[in-house]
């Protein structure tokens, strides 16, 4: 952990921090991190977790107004994560602090700001939207008017589909961390997710999650229970033969049946994606 870092952590209020994170066993901080630092708590945290998700660094930085949570910002000019914390945080429960921090390290480790599917439906969104509108101001037909609208909100429902499955993936992979750090991961994501489920209005835990980017906290903490990874269409699955394993009609799944000598029955086909519960 650089200097840079260090400070950039000691802006917390030492008071609320000071014993945060010690675990017996563990070694919870880094040795170029000063012993007698306030923040000694919450960087052995963060420092027991980037190595538990061999991650190469993780800077946290003091950002009030983010509703009492935190967030994980990027920057082509910084090389490693940065999660910035809410000090209101602080004030919640210790288990709720362990499980909050490793969500968001979790989404670095599973590489979630990067994912290109996720960049693509929401170009898509934006392209689609714009030209639904300049056809409609050029008085074009309207079937290609509501074709390009409806192409946005569909994209736009597949963008925020894909939002909920890498909350729920960060949820499963943060008791996956904390347990490796010697603490109770499910306890921890659990308590973390109890203290936000006030924020899902009625309106939202009925339909509107449907567009929203993150599932409700019940149905978050149902994913915790179940010990894996939410359920969902797995397209490695479909045009598949399930003799060999391989896409169909690829050379792997020519090459394999020639070796065997069998010819492939339309019966091994399976057309479809099979909905189950993918490892990571």
């Amino acid at each position: 952990m650089t200097t840079n870092q260090q400070r950039t952590l000691v802006a917390f209020d030492p008071a609320n921090v000071r014993t945060i994170y010690d675990p017996p066993g563990v070694d919870v901080a880094p040795a170029d991190v000063d012993q007698d630092a306030e923040l000694v708590g919450l960087a052995g945290l963060a420092w027991a977790l980037r190595q538990a998700a061999e991650l190469p660094g993780v800077i946290l930085q003091p950002a009030p107004g983010i509703d009492g949570g935190a967030q994980t910002v990027g920057s082509p000019c910084v090389p490693v994560p940065t999660i910035q914390v809410d000090p209101e945080l602080l004030a919640g429960t210790t288990l709720s602090v362990y499980g909050t921090l490793a969500h968001e390290i979790a989404h670095q480790a599973l590489d979630h700001p990067g994912r290109l599917t996720l960049r693509l439906w929401w170009a898509t969104t934006r392209v689609a939207a714009v030209a639904g509108l300049l056809a409609l101001a050029a008085r074009t037909p309207w079937q290609i008017t509501t074709a390009a609208l409806a192409v946005s909100v569909g994209a736009r429902l597949m963008w925020a589909r894909g939002c909920r499955l890498d909350e729920y993936d960060a949820d499963t992979y943060s008791v996956t961390l904390l347990d490796r750090t010697g603490v109770p991961g499910a306890d921890a994501v659990l308590a973390a997710l109890f203290a936000i489920a006030h924020r899902d209005t009625r309106w939202y835990r009925l339909f509107g999650w449907i567009a929203g980017t993150h599932p409700t906290a019940a149905a978050r903490m149902r994913v915790v229970d179940r010990g894996r990874r939410a359920a969902r269409l797995d397209w490695r699955t479909a045009l598949t033969c399930q003799a060999t394993g391989h896409r169909l009609l690829t050379a792997g799944h020519r090459h394999a049946h020639h070796a065997g000598g069998d010819r492939c029955r339309p019966t091994w086909w399976r057309l479809l994606p099979l909905w189950r519960s993918p490892s990571f």
